[in-house]
């Protein structure tokens, strides 16, 4: 007999959130642990900009801490149309844009907005958390598996036949967990796809297909442009939500400002449905970043340092595990291109170790690493892929320089023993 709500006894824990929690404990016991599991950025080693730092204090100093709009303060929702155009060339009003405590709030929003118990929802995987909305809303999941060829991202082939009957289409770039971008021509052929899907939709007086594109990494794109669906094709606009917010590429995870841009109908009852929940970002932190938008050549130096900095290790750990590959070890990965990722191939799959133990499944291949590497990776499996394959995700932010250092030793001493 079910104890709880249908929703309650649907929902999973974070796999993520598990390890990390694994990690800690391995922490607190006194081992030195090399995490990359949680892409969350450690403050010590990428700390917030002084601008915004500073901004914030100073609001939390002029005593502004009650309740700010549920819609989200003017001065950020102008802020945000500036950033929107000043980085992206994209024009959007005020009344555009809505304001929640990070980007989950708003993905979650866009889900129970625009798609009705049992109706379905398209998401590619790996892909992060689309499928624990689904269970949460009661949402029939479309999971389109993509694989490491295609840089585990979608193109108009994978996508459109499941159009027909969807009600959203989640994208994202750079993707979580893969730190993969579209190309031009993969997003261009989605969207031709979408938009005749709606237009035919339209002449039949049926719903939309929304596109929910997740672009929370988009000012973290290494060399190699970031597009937007609706830079693309203007067309698609009445139809697609853009979230955006300052947790990535301001190294401001734990501020919890994040943002929805799109119809201003569907904005509005995006921010009802906010006020009835209360997930509203802070007023002194919504103040701190309506400042650093406003100032864009602090915003662009700021990210630049950043951005700088997450290439720079990510890249160094790219080239640590080619260096391993070219000495016949069981490893690849594909080279990264934006977001604080790298997709890692451990095909350690059936392989059994000098004591006896058979590493069956990526969560046993993670296990092992962690017990006798001291270094945490995340499977794909928490990100929606079924396939035992050996594809892990690795994340920079959480780890210092020595811990790579150490890290990538003891990959090398590990993989030797059992290639």
């Amino acid at each position: 007999m079910l104890q709880y709500s249908d929703m309650a006894e649907r929902l999973e824990g974070s796999e993520i959130l598990r390890l990390a929690n694994k990690v800690r404990e391995l922490n607190a016991a006194g081992n030195a642990i090399a995490n990359y599991t949680v892409g969350d950025f450690m403050p010590g080693e990428f700390g917030i900009p002084d601008a915004l730092r500073d901004a914030i204090v100073q609001a939390y100093m002029n005593g502004l801490t009650n309740y700010p709009p549920s819609m989200g303060m003017p001065e950020l929702k102008k802020a945000i149309c500036k950033y929107m155009h000043d980085f992206h060339q994209l024009t959007y009003a005020p009344e555009e844009t809505m304001i929640s405590g990070g980007a989950r709030p708003v993905i979650f929003l866009t889900y129970a907005s625009v798609v009705n118990p049992g109706e379905k929802a398209i998401f590619p995987v790996p892909s992060w958390n689309n499928n624990h909305y689904c269970k949460l809303l009661g949402i029939q999941p479309v999971p389109v598996e993509v694989s490491a060829k295609h840089n585990f991202l979608p193109d108009v082939d994978t996508i459109k036949p499941h159009l027909k009957d969807a009600h959203l289409l989640t994208l994202t770039s750079p993707l979580n967990p893969t730190g993969t971008m579209f190309s031009k021509e993969a997003l261009s052929g989605i969207c031709e796809a979408l938009l005749e899907e709606n237009t035919q939709r339209q002449q039949q007086g049926r719903r939309p297909c929304y596109l929910l594109y997740d672009q929370m990494y988009s000012l973290l794109a290494f060399d190699r442009p970031h597009y937007i669906p609706t830079q693309l094709y203007p067309e698609l606009r009445p139809w697609m939500i853009v979230a955006d917010g300052a947790s990535k590429w301001l190294a401001g995870t734990g501020i919890r400002v994040g943002w929805a841009c799109g119809p201003k109908d569907l904005m509005m009852v995006m921010g009802n449905m906010l006020a009835h929940v209360g997930a509203w970002a802070p007023k002194p932190e919504q103040i701190g970043v309506a400042a650093m938008l406003n100032d864009t050549d602090a915003t662009r130096s700021a990210v630049a340092a950043l951005k700088d900095r997450v290439h720079d290790r990510l890249s160094r750990i790219f080239h640590a595990i080619m260096a391993m590959k070219n000495k016949g070890l069981k490893i690849d990965a594909i080279e990264p291109q934006g977001a604080m990722y790298l997709s890692v191939h451990i095909p350690l799959n059936g392989i059994t170790l000098a004591s006896g133990k058979t590493l069956n499944t990526n969560f046993e291949i993670a296990d092992w690493l962690l017990e006798e590497g001291s270094l945490a990776l995340v499977p794909f499996q928490a990100f929606g892929v079924p396939a035992e394959n050996g594809w892990f995700r690795l994340s920079v932010g959480g780890v210092t320089e020595s811990d790579i250092q150490n890290s990538m030793m003891s990959l090398d001493r590990l993989l030797s023993q059992v290639s």
